[in-house]
């Protein structure tokens, strides 16, 4: 999915109440996914559902006053404990104007070791009105603990050939094209994975992302 699909799947999760309670956004535009996420934020709590909308929610969404939206920078060199602890204290409640109360987390790589440990309990105990969104333009550098409780989804910007869709370089693709084409070639050729492909127990994301696979 290009990053326009990508935003209205997750503003359409949101609408059948199937969303998620963290996002993992893995970028190479940091600036540019921030943005995005803020367009997101001001649909999802705007009570007008309009795309030029000026009502108090998305005037001070865009003027970053809002008092549910949190965002949160590297301080120097990494995301320390105590950012994550202002997150915390500010979410101890329920939001004052919006439908969720919202934290983004700019450049989550680089959460200190106490920082991620912290956020752990955000994620493993989950509130029904937060949500945090983890932006990062190194998705590895995440600690796998906070990996495995959010969603996880590609915010590539200008990727329009294969080495920017995956995000490798060419010796990369070189080493595993012929294992990878190989493994589509049969899993296209197996009529179980076919209809494994199609199968209503999987969710519509992941019936995009397997036929995504078979025709890329």
């Amino acid at each position: 999915m290009n990053v326009d699909d990508t935003i209205k799947y997750i503003l359409n999760s949101f609408n059948e109440n199937k969303n998620s309670h963290a996002f993992l956004l893995s970028t190479n535009n940091l600036e540019k996914c921030y943005n995005d996420i803020l367009k997101i934020v001001k649909k999802i709590n705007c009570k007008t559902g309009n795309d030029n909308c000026d009502c108090n929610i998305c005037r001070t969404i865009d003027s970053h006053n809002n008092p549910d939206v949190l965002t949160i920078y590297p301080d120097g060199k990494d995301v320390k404990k105590d950012q994550i602890l202002d997150i915390i204290k500010m979410f101890s409640t329920k939001p004052l104007i919006n439908d969720y109360s919202i934290y983004i987390i700019n450049e989550a790589d680089k959460m200190n070791d106490a920082a991620a440990n912290k956020i752990l309990k955000f994620l493993e105990e989950p509130e029904g009105k937060i949500i945090g969104f983890y932006i990062t333009e190194n998705v590895q550098g995440v600690i796998p603990t906070i990996r495995s409780r959010c969603e996880l989804y590609n915010f590539k910007y200008g990727a329009n050939n294969i080495l920017g869709l995956l995000d490798i370089n060419e010796n990369d693709f070189g080493k595993y094209y012929d294992y990878s084409m190989d493994l589509i070639y049969k899993l296209n050729d197996n009529p179980d994975y076919i209809l494994m492909s199609f199968s209503k127990s999987l969710s519509s994301k992941d019936r995009i992302d397997i036929n995504n696979i078979l025709n890329l």
